[in-house]
């Protein structure tokens, strides 16, 4: 038990066992960060009209294009995630650590 408190610090709680030993509680959190991401959509709506101008031994091509395109940005903000973990060491009497639990990550 020593050993585990000279290593990890003081536990966050303690709780008897029962048995006159001591349960040593380490709760851990933090906050991670997922990126944001954002998507553009573009939609267009036109029209494309050609004509072809034709003579002997000449030939006239004209295309005219018109219309509008619209744009439109969804953003997903960067989003906060909360982790916990929780380390359990049970010690007897004589501070030799006899079971522990992990939960979390």
């Amino acid at each position: 038990m020593n050993d585990l408190i000279a290593s990890w610090g003081p536990p966050t709680q303690t709780m008897s066992d029962g048995s006159g030993g001591q349960i040593l509680i380490y709760d851990q959190s933090r906050t991670i960060v997922l990126p944001g991401s954002s998507t553009t959509t573009t939609n267009y709506n036109g029209t494309t009209n050609g004509n072809v101008y034709a003579t002997p031994g000449y030939a006239n091509y004209n295309q005219n294009t018109s219309g509008t395109a619209n744009s439109y940005t969804t953003y997903n903000p960067p989003t906060p995630i909360n982790i916990s973990r929780q380390r359990m060491f049970w010690a007897n009497s004589d501070g030799a650590i006899y079971r522990w639990s992990w939960k979390g990550l």
